[in-house]
């Protein structure tokens, strides 16, 4: 019972293409090019890093990396939403991919940009993360 429910979240994450591997800069190896891979996130020609929140949201939202660099290549800022009152200037992104309304909030910090949070506007997702 329980290999098949792994097997089942095994399947439900591939098909999704969630939680595959997020590249923080270690190491190199040799990746195959995939289009069910996801893809590498960058914001103005830099990697970017994802946060340990947004790894989690992106995980229980059900939004993947193809998603997320579809909207920021929209480059529609809400500048409502965005702030710069912290660290970094935060730069929050909207616009549609594969069907849903997505933000998309990227610290645009000097050293390196931050991935800080995913949400998809239209659906309440039953998630918690720290």
């Amino acid at each position: 019972m329980l290999l098949l429910l792994l097997a089942l979240v095994y399947w439900q994450r591939e098909r999704l293409g969630i939680g595959h591997y997020f590249d923080f800069g270690g190491g190199g190896g040799n990746k195959k090019e995939n289009p069910s891979e996801p893809v590498e996130l960058r914001y103005k020609g830099k990697k970017m890093r994802v946060t340990k929140h947004a790894k989690c949201r992106m995980g229980c939202r059900y939004i993947n990396e193809k998603e997320i660099m579809d909207v920021l290549a929209q480059e529609r800022i809400n500048h409502n939403k965005t702030r710069d009152d912290g660290e970094c200037p935060s730069y929050a992104y909207e616009g549609k991919s594969n069907g849903k309304n997505l933000r998309i909030v990227v610290a645009d910090c000097a050293d390196e940009p931050r991935l800080v949070t995913v949400i998809e506007l239209d659906v309440k997702h039953d998630c918690y993360c720290e």
